[in-house]
């Protein structure tokens, strides 16, 4: 499994992911980015969290749908254009109209096409009862949005979720989360949830690589996204802020180990 966790914030949508991955057969674990990026010049984020030979197919499949949307409408614009006497080139140049994923004129492939896509492959990977469940952060319709796909391709937008093992214990923390928190603030919330998930050992298969923060992208009101990167100094200082405090935390979740329990039946 895998813990993604997307959250509004004062300038846009923020997506934060542990980095490690258990191979379901071999057992062999690695640590890798699990936020993608599958449109190219286009701001959006996905992340999916489910058993792991699931969401590399779900990678694989969504980044060739993608590719294949993007031909097969330029190949329908170029048709419909010199039925006009007019020639694709002349719009490739004008700048993407609101709203839209892919420039196409007079076709688009639009967020909701986009949407449609990631559900249609969800279905078809879980059919067999496989789990796998998506959190994207988009710019679309002149602002961000922040969607959740759940393994039945079910989906709504929202302001916070998290999916993935560890989902109750990341809403403990949802109190101490405002969407009026800037990317820095939020992404350091986020950080500190994906942290202390691998840290108590909810998960075996949740973690983060040592002396590294989990993985955070921003997508921005501005129609920009990208990768929030830290600092070598800051990195080491936002562990060590975070080891302190997720030890308290820790300690407190440990009390069960040190005081006997007794149930007694009253009805």
């Amino acid at each position: 499994m895998t813990l993604i966790i997307g959250a509004r914030c004062a300038e846009g949508v923020v997506l934060a992911s542990d980095t490690k991955i258990v191979d379901d057969t071999t057992g062999e674990t690695l640590f890798s980015n699990k936020l993608i990026e599958p449109i190219e010049g286009a701001s959006v984020v996905i992340g999916a969290s489910g058993h792991t030979h699931l969401f590399r197919q779900f990678y694989r499949k969504i980044g060739h749908l993608v590719k294949h949307r993007a031909r097969e409408i330029k190949l329908k614009n170029v048709v419909a254009l010199e039925e006009v006497g007019e020639k694709i080139s002349d719009y490739e140049r004008e700048p993407k109209k609101e709203g839209t994923i892919l420039d196409g004129l007079p076709y688009d492939y639009t967020a909701e096409d986009f949407l449609d896509d990631c559900k249609s492959i969800v279905k078809e990977l879980c059919a067999n009862g496989g789990q796998l469940d998506l959190v994207v952060g988009m710019f679309a319709h002149h602002k961000v949005r922040l969607h959740r796909i759940d393994s039945q391709g079910e989906e709504e937008e929202v302001g916070f979720c998290s999916v993935g093992s560890g989902t109750p214990f990341v809403n403990l923390f949802k109190k101490s989360y405002s969407p009026k928190y800037s990317f820095r603030e939020v992404s350091s919330l986020l950080a500190f949830m994906i942290l202390f998930v691998s840290r108590a050992k909810i998960d075996n298969f949740v973690g983060v690589e040592e002396g590294k923060l989990p993985t955070m992208k921003l997508v921005k009101e501005d129609n920009t996204c990208g990768e929030l990167q830290f600092s070598e100094e800051s990195t080491k200082e936002m562990l060590a802020e975070f080891n302190e405090r997720i030890d308290t935390v820790v300690d407190f979740c440990d009390l069960n180990k040190k005081f006997d329990v007794v149930f007694r039946k009253t009805k």
